[in-house]
């Protein structure tokens, strides 16, 4: 049943456009040129140069910056992967996204932590001007009675992750 609901959430993520906002805070990182939104309740763990995390209703969000120009973004994403913490995690999807400004490849699979299911989105960004890569992570616990709240509010904040306007 899981990939069902990360099938759906792929294509969810590959069709339709941006939900309204209301309910969503703009979060800005400015050692790194970037906005994105996140849903109010969310609460920050850790802004820092090195990392960004927020957590909110079963979710975790969690940016880490790294540099290395030589890799692509496909390399980028992989190398995102690697570093998720989940067990028995099996992939459905790997796509590029438009991410405004950031080039990115979203992997959307699910998996086990702490022996309990997820479903979860990596995603590999790049900025283009710049040898600055991104790992990005959203989680969430499976649960029949939210994973389609869920799987929306995880595409408002992928389509929310832009380049700040100078």
């Amino acid at each position: 049943m899981i990939k069902k609901i990360v099938l759906i959430y792929g294509w969810t993520i590959l069709s339709g456009s941006i939900y309204g906002q209301t309910g969503w805070k703009e979060m800005t990182w400015p050692a790194y040129g970037m906005d994105f939104m996140l849903p109010e309740n969310f609460k920050t763990k850790e802004s820092s140069t090195e990392f960004f995390v927020a957590e909110g209703d079963g979710f975790s969000f969690a940016i880490q910056p790294w540099r290395d120009s030589t890799l692509s973004l496909e390399q980028v994403a992989a190398k995102a992967l690697e570093q998720l913490d989940a067990d028995e995690a099996s992939i459905t999807i790997r796509d590029k996204v438009d991410m405004d400004g950031f080039e990115g490849y979203e992997i959307i699979g699910a998996g086990k932590q702490e022996g309990s299911d997820m479903i979860f989105v990596v995603l590999g960004f790049i900025d283009p001007v710049s040898d600055a890569n991104f790992s990005a992570y959203i989680l969430f616990w499976h649960d029949m009675k939210t994973d389609d709240e869920n799987i929306r509010i995880s595409k408002q904040i992928i389509e929310g992750i832009r380049k700040s306007v100078e």
